[in-house]
């Protein structure tokens, strides 16, 4: 990791505080050995100095660089939330569970992970930085989606495989029509593209080498699920996201890029759509404008 200065640290300081604060307030108890607890740890130990207790190795090093930027990024969503007002306390309770390591699919089946609702609490923090108002749907397992901004439903995936994403986008809009209702389909795409088989990159060269082969196969998997969600009339929209810490050379960063997409509904007020839309993409494009290798990636959030 590259060296920085004292402020960095103490940010990093406070924004783990933050994050066992909110847990406290919301009464929730963190989970031993699960991924934010051990992520917290390291940052705790990362901003006192301590010396690690753990063999010297790479693994070693890669675990303090993901619990420095997963810690230093999830406080930013969770602050956010919180001064808007929102109830994130059943976000925090579901996060306690899982693994932080994004780009890299869970191989359990079944449970609730810290990813899924880590992405909930992103996109809606997102939006609340644009002058947007999301508002969480009180039952949070409704296939209708996660959250509403001025009537539009916003459902929020975080998929391991093309098959899941598919279900899930006809169960959202089989639910938006039975309710009369228009909505948006956000994914997040680094664990549905593994972009965690590569945990460090020796020089830039190496690393946009292999980004861009991984950007030509989420162009291809987007085209073709752009295709496939556009069939359904109440779906206004995707947005795609894309979440990762980058260890290239002595370099290291958390980078979460978004790309938008929206469908022609001639009969629909797309205003409130653009607007979430252009939240993760400056320049949405439409479907009907889409070409099977175009594929924006502006940047959303570093750390």
């Amino acid at each position: 990791m590259k060296k920085v200065g004292s402020n960095i640290w103490e940010e990093l300081g406070r924004r783990e505080e933050l994050i066992r604060n909110a847990y406290d307030k919301a009464k929730v108890v963190l989970k031993p050995k699960q991924g934010l607890s051990l992520a917290l740890e390291e940052a705790n130990a990362l901003v006192a100095g301590l010396k690690s207790t753990k063999l010297p190795s790479d693994a070693a090093v890669r675990a303090a660089v993901q619990a420095f930027h997963v810690i230093y990024s999830i406080a930013d969503s969770i602050e956010i939330c919180l001064h808007s007002g929102l109830d994130i306390s059943e976000h925090l309770a579901r996060m306690a569970t899982g693994t932080t390591d994004f780009g890299t699919p869970s191989k359990k089946v079944g449970k609730i992970y810290f990813k899924d609702f880590e992405y909930e609490l992103f996109v809606a923090s997102c939006l609340i930085r644009r002058g947007l108002k999301p508002e969480f749907l009180e039952d949070r397992s409704d296939p209708m989606g996660e959250m509403s901004v001025d009537g539009i439903f916003i459902e929020c995936k975080h998929p391991n495989s093309n098959g899941q994403i598919e279900r899930n986008i006809s169960k959202f809009a089989l639910k938006l029509r039975e309710a009369g209702k228009l909505g948006i389909f956000a994914i997040a795409l680094e664990d549905l593209h593994h972009l965690g088989d590569r945990e460090a990159f020796a020089t830039e060269l190496e690393y946009q080498v292999w980004l861009e082969a991984k950007r030509e196969e989420m162009k291809i998997s987007g085209t073709r699920r752009a295709a496939f969600a556009s069939r359904f009339g109440n779906i206004l929209g995707l947005i795609h996201t894309q979440s990762l810490v980058e260890i290239v050379g002595e370099g290291t960063k958390m980078r979460r890029l978004g790309a938008s997409v929206l469908f022609d509904r001639p009969s629909q007020d797309l205003t409130t759509a653009r607007a979430i839309a252009e939240v993760f993409d400056l320049y949405p494009v439409f479907y009907s404008q889409v070409q099977p290798a175009e594929s924006a990636v502006p940047e959303i959030q570093a750390t």
